[in-house]
């Protein structure tokens, strides 16, 4: 929790002390960061200090015990770069608590668990597992952001939400997430042309959207949406001719 406090947040303007009020919004919010298992970090913007003690309601003194940040404006760029650094610190794991074999195989055990509900025509216990894995690798990419395996996952994983929310007949959701897992795939590509992953995952994006365009009765775009798929995926064969994933898509 950022607990962003100015120079008028004990007491405004006019001299009026919203946080001696029970039902102030402000003051429930602080309360609850304050109780929770989680770190609430007071951040000082705009020449703010960190209020005394005796100037805060008994619910909110602990407050006063936590390290403060301070946002100095004319430090902002060099005050948020720490700011950001103390998140990591606190939200993201460390290489050693989640090696990268860890990742790699909890991530594919939550492709596995998505699969199985989506083969047993559970589309909303399927989607809330591809986003469950979503989050999983927004804690485990940044700490090997040139692994392949983890940052074609990622396009994957897109095209995965895409498949559920079809399913729901959300189609507008669909297209969003269609479009994200491409351009992760498309992303890649730049980096590592010769990538069979990228080009085959490029190959199964447009597979889906064929599959959305021919629900919504647009006959000739899933044709085109098709062939295209087939195309990235007999690039995806030129390179890695015994890739078993896209000898698979191509039948």
């Amino acid at each position: 929790f950022l607990i962003v406090i100015g120079p008028h947040w004990v007491e405004d303007a006019n001299h009026q002390r919203r946080l001696d009020n029970p039902k102030d919004v402000l003051r429930q919010e602080v309360m609850h960061a304050l109780r929770s298992p989680g770190t609430a970090i007071p951040v000082l913007v705009g020449g703010a200090g960190m209020p005394q003690k005796n100037e805060l309601p008994r619910v909110l003194r602990p407050l006063h015990e936590r390290n403060a940040l301070v946002m100095r404006p004319s430090r902002w760029a060099a005050d948020l770069r720490l700011l950001i650094d103390e998140l990591h610190r606190l939200i993201l794991p460390t290489a050693p608590r989640l090696p990268l074999e860890r990742a790699r195989t909890e991530v594919q055990a939550l492709q596995d668990k998505y699969f199985s509900a989506l083969s047993a025509g559970a589309a909303a216990d399927a989607l809330d597992t591809a986003r469950e894995a979503q989050a999983y690798l927004d804690r485990a990419l940044p700490l090997y952001p040139q692994d392949p395996i983890l940052k074609v996952t990622r396009g994957y994983l897109f095209k995965n939400e895409a498949m559920a929310l079809l399913d729901l007949e959300r189609f507008a959701e669909a297209r969003a997430a269609l479009d994200q897992g491409e351009q992760a795939f498309r992303t890649l590509l730049r980096e590592r042309r010769r990538d069979e992953n990228a080009w085959n995952g490029l190959g199964s994006v447009q597979g889906v959207r064929a599959d959305s365009l021919s629900r919504q009765g647009r006959a000739d775009a899933a044709r085109n949406a098709a062939s295209k798929a087939l195309a990235f995926i007999d690039k995806a064969l030129v390179i890695a001719p015994d890739y078993p994933q896209a000898r698979d898509d191509r039948r």
